[in-house]
């Protein structure tokens, strides 16, 4: 089987100056976690994560997490918070390699490109659930 198979092409994205807050509005809004970083040609240049958000936000109050009760001030996510030249993976990588890559750095998500340009992404969650779908049909 091929990541193309099971891969994500609706991947939102970020820019170079897209800021922290923003980012993070993103990710609540779609209900993902990891954000690949774009370049203008599409090219991905990073990706950041929640957790990489969340290591830099001021939680006003520990028991809100909604956008009004923290200050993330000036940051940006290319400049100050994401993982720049992330590892990624082809649509035509097979998937067993690619699970056991996730499996072996504790990956969550690897954008998928080609030429450098992102056109997917794989997620942790893509691959729980083919396996779960596996699992019945065996």
């Amino acid at each position: 089987m091929k990541i193309r198979e099971i891969m994500r092409v609706d991947v939102v994205t970020a820019k170079p100056d897209t800021s922290a807050k923003e980012a993070f509005e993103l990710m609540r809004k779609g209900r993902f976690r990891h954000l690949p970083v774009v370049d203008a040609r599409e090219k991905i240049i990073g990706i950041v994560s929640d957790r990489d958000i969340r290591n830099v936000a001021v939680f006003f109050d520990k028991d809100a997490r909604n956008t009004t009760d923290y200050h993330i001030s000036g940051t940006t996510v290319t400049r100050d918070i994401m993982t720049a030249n992330p590892v990624t993976v082809a649509p035509d990588d097979d998937l067993n390699v690619v699970a056991d890559l996730m499996a072996k750095h504790h990956y969550g998500c690897l954008p998928v490109a080609r030429n450098g340009k992102l056109v997917g992404i794989v997620t942790r969650s893509d691959m729980m659930k083919l396996l779960a779908k596996l699992l019945k049909t065996s």
